[in-house]
């Protein structure tokens, strides 16, 4: 938004902090201090009006409030007040004024926090720069609500173009792994997703190749990896995407270019790798990297993959392990109202789950208040039977909107990585000659399926 006039701007605030309609006082008075600001004579009657509110629930009438400026200062205080208000037009536009107002507030929050900070540095106080993020952070979640929300009834017609969407959810690429996940996953976003774990069971596989499906349907994805390189996953994804066995890559390299380019041929989607440090970035850092993608590349998620939600750190330092995996999934769910698409990410299952059959919500490693904030979480398991037989089972444990998804396998070509529902997986272990892995998938009948 554009700056504004921040000193001005203080005799806007005290002009509709003293109107009859206390909606625009109600929605700022839990940030209304005085120290917000500069102009003594404003900030004395901003007190006193935030007072009175406080007490009555109500704004002060001009002799309600004299009856409170009992001081020769405070008395001229008021009068001048009164004189910039009647140098201002008595209309300001409602949405201009709520915008202006939080980035006021906010603004005038952070000089504070910083000439704080700078004065107990110059006095030789204590710096703790832990407690200075933590307040950046809730300056940062100021927000001033200047919508209504959905009327039910009185805009209905919305509710029923909704309902009669047939293609609400993104598809997994599998009908069953779907099923799991309470439909696919929500397509306007504000939604996350989880896969439960133990190590070396394949999560990475499954989000992988959720990842290649959701890009045969013609969709971005960006899959942030904070533990496997961008190469690696870029080898990994080859090998599913060609049907070339990952270990004879560079052995059919122009096998590979001529895929990748018949591809490239067929579709449009775009597929972001991007690695990051081991604990070393936040969701708020994710935030930032993926709208300087849209801004700089054009290129928007339609489905955004976190390769491990635990390996992220968050914003706001916590005071415990349970209350930072927490913390970091909330962050990322509030990713996806921003970007408007579903977040697919993958967690640990704890060590009881080792080889478990069917392993439960219980199993959930590091905090079971994460799957609080997971619109649908979906566990996947292996016994040394099932790795034989090269099949991973999964049941859905949590569905937000419904009862818990349904259970199934999905049986995978340990060559490629990639992954097949009963009966499409080809007789041969040599899958190089399939170049449309869509025909594979059918993703026309799967998607009017939904």
């Amino acid at each position: 938004m554009a700056k504004i006039d921040l000193d001005f701007f203080e005799k806007i605030i005290i002009q509709h902090c003293l109107k009859k309609d206390s909606t625009y006082i109600a929605s700022i008075i839990d940030y209304l201090d005085k120290d917000l600001f500069k102009d003594s004579n404003i900030a004395e009657i901003i007190n006193i009006i935030k007072s009175f509110y406080i007490e009555r629930n109500s704004i002060p009438t001009l002799t309600e409030l004299k009856s409170r400026v009992n001081t020769l200062t405070l008395k001229e205080s008021l009068k001048k007040v009164v004189g910039y208000i009647r140098e201002l037009d008595s209309e300001y536009n409602e949405s201009e004024l709520v915008n202006n107002t939080e980035y006021f507030i906010k603004q005038r929050k952070y000089s504070l926090l910083m000439e704080n900070a700078i004065d107990n540095k110059a006095s030789n106080k204590e710096f703790n720069l832990e407690e200075i993020q933590k307040e950046s952070e809730k300056i940062h979640q100021i927000t001033l609500i200047d919508n209504f929300g959905l009327d039910y009834f009185g805009e209905n017609e919305r509710v029923v173009n909704y309902l009669q969407q047939k293609d609400n959810f993104i598809s997994t690429g599998y009908r069953t792994l779907d099923e799991a996940f309470g439909g696919g996953f929500q397509k306007e976003g504000k939604s996350i997703y989880d896969i439960g774990g133990e190590t070396n069971v394949g999560k990475s596989i499954f989000l992988a190749n959720i990842a290649l499906n959701v890009i045969l349907q013609n969709k971005n994805v960006v899959i942030i990896s904070p533990e496997m390189s961008e190469m690696r996953y870029a080898k990994r994804i080859s090998g599913m995407l060609t049907g070339i066995a990952i270990s004879l890559l560079g052995d059919n390299i122009e096998k590979y270019k001529k895929d990748i380019e018949n591809f490239k041929n067929k579709y449009s989607s775009k597929f972001i790798i991007k690695e990051v440090p081991t604990k070393g970035v936040s969701a708020k850092n994710i935030y930032a990297y993926l709208k300087k993608l849209s801004d700089k590349k054009g290129i928007k998620p339609e489905l955004l993959c976190i390769d491990g939600h635990a390996l992220l750190k968050p914003s706001v330092t916590q005071n415990s392990k349970h209350a930072e995996l927490q913390f970091i999934v909330q962050e990322c769910r509030g990713i996806s109202y921003q970007i408007e698409a579903p977040i697919l990410t993958v967690a640990q299952l704890n060590r009881s789950s080792h080889k478990a059959n069917n392993p439960g919500l219980d199993n959930m490693a590091g905090s079971w208040d994460q799957l609080a904030d997971f619109d649908a979480h979906v566990n996947i398991w292996q016994t040394d039977e099932d790795r034989e037989a090269s099949i991973i089972r999964f049941g859905g444990k949590k569905v937000r909107d419904g009862s818990k998804g349904g259970e199934g396998y999905l049986s995978i070509d340990y060559d490629t990585l990639r992954l097949f529902e009963e009966g499409e997986i080809p007789d041969s272990k040599d899958l190089s000659n399939k170049l449309d892995l869509s025909s594979i998938l059918d993703f026309d009948s799967l998607m009017n399926a939904h």
